[in-house]
């Protein structure tokens, strides 16, 4: 992800999972990287429901790259909590 302009914030090596930041058009982008699952979540503001969590699961490495340059590019694929 640093690659793509997001930032290291920390991680957590017994959950397997690395966390990122990166400022868009429309603010902060928070991203947890599961990456013995390949699961992202990003946590971002929408610009009609508000904050926004959603889990994209076993993406492929193209759907990576397309997430990391755009965090809310539809994947049709993930789910919201």
């Amino acid at each position: 992800p640093t690659s793509f302009g997001w930032t290291f914030t920390g991680g957590v090596e017994a959950s397997r999972v690395e966390f990122f930041e990166r400022r868009i058009n429309m603010g902060r982008v928070k991203l947890d990287w599961f990456y013995t699952t390949a699961t992202v979540k990003t946590i971002l503001e929408h610009p009609s429901t508000g904050r926004n969590q959603l889990f994209r699961n076993t993406v492929t490495s193209d759907q990576f790259v397309q997430i990391m340059t755009n965090p809310r590019v539809h994947t049709d694929r993930g789910y919201r909590r």
